[in-house]
């Protein structure tokens, strides 16, 4: 028996490539110029992009921070026929050139695990990066962009990045600190009817909100510099919209206050508080996610609230992300395991196109022999002694067929 080589490598692996435009090398903005909807126009693209390249199977992946090009290839594609293809101006080249990732064979295979598994995203361990990946290469085999090939690795990335979101920790403690803000609330029990009085429209009160809505909750009040928005962030959660110069003027009660601008004073003061209160002794919750904060040191001394700010939230973050980064080496075996199996089938599929013109080359030799070859020995026999010769080669045809299928598969298993 041969000797099990694991450093063996199929033919067909040898013809993948990875071209990556992440946001580990290249600003946003220029990634940004390479985004497309997953449009007919896309679509047309890429197709003719295979054809003028001589590209076999093609997927194309597109996020906020990466635009990721997966594609087999007996050659390797410059990034200038990618580039000049998607319309970028050639004198804008060579920062892309220059800031490009191209990988092939089993770096490639091993790179398109990595990403899927998020240990090559912007945050380690979000799983939005294999909902987007499945999607990726859905999208090509529905579209006829990719075959059996990248069908095969999609299949086994997939594979992988489960397990490892499964059997690892690389994504039990979140890291955003808007995450980690509304499991501080959520501890506290809040119910449904709470009331919110929210400061700011940024990106930041938006995914705090978003959150907040999922989880049921719909009384807020909401200001802001801008009005307009302020009415948005609202819009989002059913609540009411003011300017931030009318928050001295507000007169409903709250239980929570969250807030988060980009003021370099503090935007809520002793004295505004005072006011918001209306004379409210309750306990408030008050969740300062700005920085520099927008809330009054003096406020949680001077009066009853559980004060929760940035830096303790910040400080919890960096250590589950180094937490996170622990589990990179359990994550590793698991891709190292996952390439294994990967090759296995690339080689069992490396044989079936290998041995795809067998059976029809060993039905036309059979046929020759009985049409012509033998034909007339075929002439001397009875019906019946003819139609057992036919029999006979129909028999041995089939084994013929499977047998070296069979012994193939078996040899180049072993290598």
């Amino acid at each position: 028996m041969l000797n099990h080589n694991t450093d063996y490598m199929p033919t067909i692996l040898k013809n993948l490539h990875v071209l990556a435009f992440t946001h580990k090398h290249l600003e946003l903005k220029d990634i940004a110029h390479l985004y497309r909807e997953t449009s007919d126009e896309l679509v047309a693209f890429l197709h003719t992009f295979k054809q003028d390249n001589t590209i076999q199977e093609i997927v194309y992946l597109a996020t906020c921070n990466r635009v990721e090009i997966y594609y087999t290839s007996e050659i390797e594609i410059p990034v200038t026929a990618f580039l000049t293809y998607w319309g970028i101006p050639t004198q804008n080249h060579s920062e892309y050139i220059t800031n490009t990732l191209h990988l092939h064979k089993e770096a490639a295979a091993k790179y398109i695990m990595e990403v899927a598994s998020s240990l090559n995203s912007l945050v380690i361990g979000e799983r939005e990066i294999i909902t987007q990946i499945r999607a990726a290469f859905e999208f090509a085999q529905i579209q006829q962009l990719s075959g059996s090939i990248l069908n095969i690795i999609g299949r086994k990335t997939i594979e992988a990045a489960k397990d490892i979101f499964t059997h690892t920790h690389i994504a039990d403690k979140p890291v955003s600190v808007v995450s980690l803000a509304y499991r501080k609330l959520k501890s506290y029990k809040l119910k449904k009817d709470t009331k919110f009085l929210i400061i700011g429209a940024g990106e930041t009160i938006l995914s705090m909100l978003k959150y907040l809505k999922k989880h049921g909750y719909k009384n807020f009040s909401i200001y802001n510099r801008t009005l307009e928005n302020a009415q948005k962030a609202a819009t989002l959660v059913g609540g009411n919209a003011f300017l931030l110069e009318d928050l001295k003027k507000h007169t409903t009660s709250f239980d929570v206050l969250i807030s988060c601008t980009g003021a370099s004073n503090y935007i809520v003061t002793t004295e505004i508080y005072k006011q918001l209160l209306q004379k409210d002794t309750s306990k408030k919750i008050i969740l300062d996610l700005a920085l520099p904060g927008d809330i009054a040191p003096s406020i949680p001394l001077d009066f009853p609230c559980t004060y929760i700010e940035i830096g303790s939230l910040k400080t919890l973050a960096l250590e589950n992300l180094q937490e996170r980064h622990k589990e990179i080496e359990h994550c590793d075996q698991i891709i190292k395991t996952a390439l294994l199996q990967l090759k296995k089938e690339l080689k069992q599929r490396q044989v079936e196109l290998a041995m795809k013109e067998v059976p029809n080359q060993v039905k036309a030799m059979t046929q020759k022999a009985i049409t012509e070859v033998f034909a007339k020995d075929l002439e001397k026999l009875s019906a019946t002694d003819q139609q057992t010769v036919h029999k006979l080669v129909a028999y041995l045809e089939k084994k013929y067929i499977s047998l070296p299928m069979k012994m193939a598969k078996d040899i180049i298993l072993e290598l």
